[in-house]
């Protein structure tokens, strides 16, 4: 029962596009990213890398991910999705 609930919920349409989307974890050991400046200067530099990627067309860094709880404040971003919204 939990598997089928699962897959409903991967397969429901969660109200942003989700193709061609890669997500991932980031955790910063603390003891070389103390100061609050250290950390935005490591994510800043991380979206700037990611956007120069070949066929990068767009890039987002979020506390949390859509759906996955309370949160999703975007901290950094860079370029524009093409997309229709039709």
């Amino acid at each position: 029962m939990f598997l089928k609930s699962y897959e409903r919920l991967r397969s429901s349409d969660l109200g942003c596009i989700t193709s061609n989307v890669l997500t991932m974890h980031v955790d910063l050991p603390e003891a070389t990213y103390r100061q609050p400046a250290q950390v935005i200067s490591f994510f800043e530099t991380l979206a700037e890398r990611v956007c120069a990627l070949p066929g990068m067309r767009a890039a987002g860094l979020v506390t949390t991910v859509p759906g996955a709880g309370y949160g999703g404040q975007r901290l950094f971003y860079c370029g524009t999705p093409s997309y229709s919204l039709g």
